[in-house]
């Protein structure tokens, strides 16, 4: 039995939602939000969920405090960067840019998942 359901745990990830919003005044907005739609938990303590758009740096979500327990199966989490502070990039409206999504499990085992966001005007 033990085997069987060792064989069916499943850790994945899905974006609900997400957008990239660049204002009239050249600041740009990130939003994210990150359901677990896996069997396994997302490891709050020793784990991490990570976002990087556009190979900015890493923002990880335990780390900064917007995870601060297990993202359990069906819970969902949200993160917003900001320009200035965690985006330093120029994004121009109407491009697409990659988003990679990564998660480490209460098991220790690690998912990647690779999504984009087009840059809209406010």
């Amino acid at each position: 039995f033990s085997t069987a359901g060792t064989l069916t745990a499943k850790g994945e990830l899905t974006v609900e939602s997400i957008d990239l919003v660049k204002d009239t005044d050249g600041s740009v907005v990130f939003t994210i939000t990150i359901k677990n739609t896996g069997n396994k938990p997302v490891d709050a303590t020793n784990g991490y969920l990570n976002v990087t758009l556009d190979g900015e740096s890493v923002y990880n979500l335990v780390e900064k405090g917007d995870l601060s327990s297990n993202l359990e199966p069906g819970q969902s989490v949200s993160a917003v960067l900001r320009s200035g502070s965690e985006l330093t990039k120029t994004y121009i409206v109407g491009n697409s840019y990659n988003v990679v999504i990564q998660a480490k499990f209460t098991d220790g085992s690690t998912f990647t998942t690779t999504t984009s966001v087009k840059c809209r005007s406010a």
